[in-house]
């Protein structure tokens, strides 16, 4: 049996022995929308729990518009083919009375760096960036604090999100293995947030009810949802995708009743059954550019290790390019947590940015043998605890030696969508 899963703008194929083939799970085939620029009029028209976009802008005599957009980590199909989201958006808001001059597209980067113009373009288009204000979220400047959540965390924000007369939230909605879902309300916290409520917000990873789809009972989903409530946004449109990056649905209106709808939407699109764990599983991110550094590939291994067996073998086909990512804190961590005990004693108001996702990923690499196919040199990738290997077929043969002949595999194309369920 051959495959063939993405591999930055790539592909890595490989072959498997039918006997050690358990299936491939990916999520269920649904048709991009016929036509993108209709249906994103149609959500601005009419939405879920609010009035139409263009109502809200007159009855607020709004004189200008921050909206929020998700940066090019997160992949989010503002633009493709002959439509542009974001300009559909704009035009809404000049209809209503709100002046070009006074849009502002504000990038969420929670602590990630500033695009280049180039990036920007790829994932704005061209007319946003020539003809609007786009700015980028700056964690350690320009905040202010908008109040303090029950978890007695301070929230500050991006202050010109704050004072905008129109606040807009965007993105896209997946599953996320600590706050249970991305989109809505993550918007705020943490694309427009503080650096140190960011900090506080995810040094909960520690507690208990953190996790894949789990919103109820959740402390840093709860925090979120919290957070959003204290500067709360005047429109939501958050999209749904297929594997090919298509929209398939969108949600807009009220920031969250908009976005539930989203979560339920989200478990009928990615949830992919399966009935029993793997011995091997080999997944792919999806491709650029959700596989373009070990900072971004975490979704996928937390996706993929539920999958498989305890001591079970969980390959990730990973190209990052960009080494272990801008957030070098993560990697630095990473490679001194060289015990669980070290590990299991940090106390949470101790954790830093980045060590929560590295105390998160130590726990899976002392659980599940996580090897890494990718551009990085073999010392760089063991230097942060992973399994490096040449190819995928070096993999599987080792495999075969470590769990015998029969060993079992599914094969996942797009890791970072999938929502795992095992059903009995």
């Amino acid at each position: 049996m051959n495959f063939k899963l993405k591999y930055g703008n790539d592909f890595k194929e490989f072959g498997l022995d039918e006997r050690n083939y358990l299936g491939t799970l990916d999520i269920a085939y649904t048709p991009g929308l016929e036509n993108p620029a209709q249906s994103i009029q149609h959500a601005l028209e009419n939405p879920i729990g609010t009035p139409p976009l263009k109502e809200i802008v007159q009855k607020k005599k709004a004189k200008n518009a921050v909206i929020v957009l998700s940066d090019i980590t997160r992949g989010v199909p503002y633009k493709q083919g002959h439509y542009n989201s974001l300009l559909i958006l704009a035009e809404e808001l000049e209809k209503a009375g709100i002046t070009k001059n006074n849009i502002t597209f504000l990038v969420g980067t929670g602590t990630h760096r500033k695009h280049t113009e180039e990036e920007s373009i790829l994932c704005y288009g061209k007319e946003i960036v020539s003809q609007y204000s786009v700015e980028f979220h700056d964690a350690d400047n320009n905040i202010v604090s908008i109040g303090t959540t029950s978890f007695g965390n301070e929230i500050f924000i991006n202050k010109r999100a704050y004072d905008a007369d129109l606040l807009i939230f965007t993105g896209m909605i997946t599953t996320h293995y600590f706050a249970g879902y991305s989109g809505g309300r993550k918007a705020l916290l943490p694309s427009i947030a503080g650096r140190s409520s960011i900090r506080k917000n995810h040094a909960m990873i520690v507690r208990d009810g953190v996790g894949i789809g789990k919103l109820k009972g959740n402390p840093i989903a709860e925090e979120l949802a919290e957070a959003a409530r204290l500067r709360e946004a005047d429109f939501l449109m958050n999209f749904l995708v297929n594997a090919k990056k298509e929209i398939v649905h969108i949600v807009s209106g009220h920031y969250e009743k908009a976005f539930h709808e989203g979560v339920k939407k989200c478990n009928e699109l990615y949830s992919v059954p399966f009935k029993e764990h793997a011995d091997l599983v080999i997944a792919s991110c999806g491709g650029f550019p959700k596989d373009s550094n070990i900072t971004q590939i975490q979704k996928t291994i937390n996706n993929a290790k539920e999958l498989a067996k305890p001591g079970g073998t969980v390959l990730i086909i990973a190209k990052c390019q960009e080494g272990i990512g801008e957030n070098k804190a993560f990697g630095n961590w990473l490679s001194s947590l060289k015990n669980l005990e070290n590990l299991i004693q940090i106390q949470e108001d101790t954790i830093e940015l980045g060590q929560y996702t590295a105390m998160n990923t130590s726990k899976l690499q002392r659980k599940y043998r996580i090897v890494i196919l990718s551009e990085l040199p073999q010392d760089e990738l063991e230097k942060y605890n992973f399994l490096w290997t040449s190819s995928i077929d070096s993999t599987i043969k080792n495999c075969k030696e470590l769990y015998g002949n029969d060993f079992k595999t599914y094969v996942v194309p797009n890791g970072g969508l999938i929502y795992p369920k095992l059903v009995r």
